[in-house]
C-alpha cells in the first residue's frame, strides 16, 4: 500500500510508475547486495527508502499464508480469504521483480 501511495503523494506522472516500481526492486535488491547498481544520481530520496521496505512483502505475505493454513480447520472462509490475499501479493511481488529484470537487463539499469 506505501509503495503505491508514496509516488501519489509526491505528484509523480503515471508515465512514470513503471520506473519507479523497478527502482523500488532495484533498491530493495541493492539492500540485500550492497555492490549491485543502483541509479543514486538522476532518482529521488524518496524511491530508495520506499523501495528498501519491499523486502518485506514477501516476509509479510508468507505469514498471512501461514495463517491461513493454521485457520483453516475451524475458519474456512477467513482463512481461504486470508491465504488468497497473501498468495495474490506474492504474485504481484513476483511480476514487478520480474518486469524490473526485462526493463534493466538482470539489474543493470539501462
Amino acid at each position: 500500500m506505501v509503495a503505491v501511495a508514496t509516488p501519489i503523494v509526491h505528484g509523480t506522472p503515471a508515465v512514470l510508475w513503471p520506473v519507479i516500481f523497478t527502482d523500488y526492486v532495484l533498491a530493495m535488491t541493492h539492500q540485500i547486495i550492497p555492490t549491485a547498481a543502483y541509479p543514486f544520481f538522476w532518482r529521488q530520496s524518496w524511491v530508495y527508502s520506499t523501495g528498501s521496505w519491499l523486502l518485506l512483502m514477501p516476509f509479510g505475505a508468507g505469514v498471512g499464508v501461514a495463517g491461513g493454513a493454521f485457520g483453516w480447520p475451524t475458519q474456512r472462509r477467513l482463512a481461504g480469504t486470508v491465504s488468497g490475499l497473501a498468495l495474490s501479493l506474492l504474485l504481484a511481488y513476483s511480476i514487478v521483480g520480474w518486469w524490473a529484470v526485462a526493463q534493466t537487463w538482470q539489474g543493470i539499469p539501462v
